[in-house]
């Protein structure tokens, strides 16, 4: 009671709860009912009370635990009805998700190539090749770095375009599940044309 006096209800709780396993008193019940609800537990204490009605069903406060079994159960569904349902997580559409996948995936590819090409071209620049023949092995070199330059700028427009247009796809559906407006891209003669509309 010392605990509950001074409002340490968890430690009376558990003062509470060990009386009660030893003397198996139902007077300890309702001191397990009025702590949990202090601890804002109404199923608790609903537990509680419901077993102190069993064990004393015709006790003079029976009448007054069941009233405080409805009140409680009445403040528990208004708490539980106030908070707001879980929302689900929802993911950008596939297809934008695995466009921008793709986009960084060619990026990645265009830089390697982009990088072989940069070798390829210190390999044909290297000052110990200035004073030879231009043979084989350096013409060679430069075919290659030409080669793999051009692959690595094809690439690289090809992941940027693919990773913007993921990007755009997936800005465009969070813009239509904050406000509603449903936007579209669509071909007409000599250009697009942007339509939207409201769900």
């Amino acid at each position: 009671m010392i605990y509950y006096d001074t409002k340490d209800y968890t430690k009376a709780k558990t003062e509470f709860q060990n009386a009660y396993d030893i003397s198996h008193l139902p007077d300890f019940l309702i001191n397990l009912a009025q702590v949990s609800a202090k601890l804002d537990q109404p199923a608790d204490a609903i537990k509680y009370l419901e077993t102190y009605v069993q064990e004393c069903p015709g006790a003079p406060d029976a009448p007054l635990a069941r009233q405080r079994i409805e009140d409680l159960r009445i403040a528990q569904a208004i708490k539980e009805g106030e908070k707001p349902p879980p929302t689900p997580l929802r993911l950008p559409p596939a297809p934008a998700l695995a466009l921008m996948g793709v986009g960084a995936g060619l990026l990645i590819v265009g830089a390697g190539l982009g990088g072989g090409a940069i070798a390829a071209s210190k390999q044909v620049g290297d000052p110990a090749n200035h004073n030879t023949l231009f043979n084989t092995d350096l013409q060679s070199a430069e075919r290659r770095g030409r080669a793999l330059e051009g692959a690595a700028i094809a690439f690289d427009v090809l992941g940027a375009l693919s990773l913007v247009g993921g990007v755009a796809w997936t800005a465009s559906w969070l813009y239509e599940q904050k406000t509603g407006l449903s936007l579209a891209l669509t071909p007409r003669f000599g250009g697009f044309a942007l339509t939207g509309s409201f769900r």
